[in-house]
């Protein structure tokens, strides 16, 4: 149950998240889960960002003996008990094609790791730090995407490795 304090905590960076950060597709999806799941808006909203201000996960990319190229990704992340069942794959399709693949977390709505078929892949790896958030909320509220939601964007939108490169830097 949340108090008075920490529902107008997450009241107030899911109204910033809101005007700043999401976008009408992204606010969208917020509303589906909150319909399917009966959660609070705020808790999804403030939850999809936070891999984007302090996600601590590692991954790996490596090259098969037989030339293919992997992924990999460890949740080493202090709450790996409670997300990791909410770890899944997933198909992204537009007009019945196969548009790329995803290892993410059920309700998630940015991407860290993404496969798109005869592109490219990208998988993100941040290691925990001990920095000040406020950079981030600054930096947000100039305009800048998040890094999950720059990779979908990615993704969603591009077709090479270079164009990824270009877009990502």
């Amino acid at each position: 149950m949340l108090t008075n304090y920490s529902s107008f905590v997450l009241w107030g960076l899911s109204s910033l998240l809101d005007e700043f950060f999401y976008d009408e597709e992204y606010k969208q999806e917020i509303e589906s889960v909150v319909k399917t799941t009966g959660t609070q808006y705020d808790v999804i909203s403030v939850a999809n960002y936070l891999f984007d201000i302090d996600s601590a996960c590692t991954s790996i990319v490596f090259k098969l003996p037989n030339g293919k190229i992997g992924h990999n990704r460890i949740l080493d992340f202090d709450f790996k008990e409670y997300i990791e069942p909410l770890v899944a794959n997933f198909e992204f399709y537009r007009n019945g094609q196969l548009v790329y693949y995803s290892t993410n977390f059920v309700g998630f709505f940015g991407q860290l790791t993404v496969l798109k078929p005869n592109g490219f892949g990208i998988t993100v790896d941040q290691l925990a730090n001990d920095r000040a958030l406020w950079p981030d909320y600054f930096l947000m509220m100039l305009g800048h995407t998040g890094s999950t939601h720059a990779i979908r964007k990615a993704a969603e939108t591009l077709d090479s490795f270079d164009e990824a490169v270009d877009y990502l830097s």
